[in-house]
């Protein structure tokens, strides 16, 4: 019988969840932080676009459902929020050759009203 730990499950994070997690950890004394600590929160906490990670774990997990995309590649959308099908198409015609019209309008639409959340 072998006593050895199975490695721990990795799972992709959206920016704003790793935003939460570090945030939840550094934030109340940043200057114990290693120089590339300081570099990650200060980075995360002015490039994130949407802030809350709930909501982006949400989109994520619509954009696995509603159209079919892998887990990696649904939280890489939600990380660099296009704008229009034409920056989103090039993220997702290589491995979604098949997508239609439709499912680009929704991608399009859940972006949307995760960025709409964030302005209430």
């Amino acid at each position: 019988m072998s006593l050895e730990k199975a490695p721990p499950e990795k799972k992709p994070l959206t920016l704003a969840e790793v935003r939460a997690f570090i945030h939840e950890r550094w934030a109340k004394d940043q200057s114990v932080l290693a120089r590339d600590q300081k570099r990650l929160f200060e980075y995360l906490s002015k490039f994130v676009k949407v802030r809350d990670a709930d909501a982006c774990r949400k989109a994520v997990e619509q954009l696995i459902e509603e159209i079919g995309l892998s887990e990696e590649d649904a939280v890489m959308i939600v990380n660099i929020m296009p704008k229009s099908k034409d920056e989103l198409r090039p993220m997702l015609f290589r491995s979604y050759p098949l997508l239609d019209a439709k499912s680009y309008d929704r991608i399009l639409e859940i972006l949307k009203s995760l960025e709409k959340g964030e302005e209430k």
